[in-house]
């Protein structure tokens, strides 16, 4: 049963001394963020927090279940009337979380084609990043993508970067196009050139002679600085102003000729 709406509203004014709260819609159930720390979820109209070192230590009786099948144990908060216990609770976990050390830079990772069961994982991450991809805001358009991942994962054309057991980074593409159609990288992971490694394996797959093409956010668009540069880094050159899911975008070019050329 997916929580209501009024309940994670509930639960948001409750943490209103917190910290500036907002959720966020995540397969049908809503994750919590803190002054922009993602430290809870709400499943099924229940609350609950990560579990860190430090909240155990104030709280050692709240109880702890997995918010769904499969997820490790995070405290379950029953008293949700209770807005001292859950505003201590959650300045205690977002202060542990921003302290946490970043997870090291030298990460482990493969890159390859993806497969079929693939796709929840792939989608957990296309999940981070929807907020900068348009045409990806409503359930509806994440049930349309993900069955266009799927197209082409059958097809050979869905490159994921794994590391640590989970995929960090995702690449569709089309050969038959010359075209690279959706990319993006786990924001953890931000730094470890990880989307230069996937396009670098794609582009090995591509033909030599074909020139390459990808659109991307317009100049004017804060979204896309860091997206125009890394393409401008790899000698993608700005092409024609156009248009998708309604959005302005524009198209980068890169101009390839193949070995036996001069």
């Amino acid at each position: 049963m997916a929580s209501h709406p009024d309940f994670v509203n509930f639960v948001a004014e409750q943490l209103r001394e917190a910290g500036t709260i907002r959720s966020r819609k995540m397969f049908g159930e809503y994750g919590l963020y803190c002054d922009e720390v993602f430290f809870a979820v709400i499943c099924d109209d229940q609350f609950f927090v990560k579990i860190t070192p430090q909240g155990e230590a104030a709280f050692p009786d709240l109880p702890k279940a997995p918010p769904y099948e499969g997820a490790n144990d995070s405290f379950l908060v029953e008293d949700v009337e209770n807005q001292e216990l859950m505003t201590r609770l959650t300045r205690i976990t977002c202060e542990a979380l921003r302290s946490k050390p970043q997870r090291k830079r030298n990460l482990t990772m493969k890159i390859r084609l993806a497969q079929a069961q693939d796709i929840d994982a792939w989608m957990a991450l296309v999940e981070q990043v929807r907020d900068i991809f348009p045409g990806l805001e409503t359930a509806e358009a994440i049930t349309e993508h993900r069955a266009t991942v799927l197209r082409f994962i059958k097809h050979s054309s869905a490159v994921c970067a794994v590391g640590a057991d989970r995929i960090i980074g995702v690449l569709l593409f089309s050969k038959e196009q010359c075209e690279l159609c959706f990319l993006a990288v786990d924001p953890a992971c931000r730094r470890q050139h990880i989307a230069h490694k996937l396009v670098s394996f794609v582009l090995a797959q591509m033909d030599a002679d074909q020139d390459i093409t990808v659109t991307t956010y317009r100049e004017d668009d804060p979204n896309g600085q860091e997206a125009r540069a890394f393409y401008k880094h790899l000698g993608f050159s700005e092409g024609r102003l156009t248009e998708e899911f309604g959005h302005p975008v524009q198209e980068f070019i890169l101009k390839r000729q193949s070995a036996g050329h001069t």
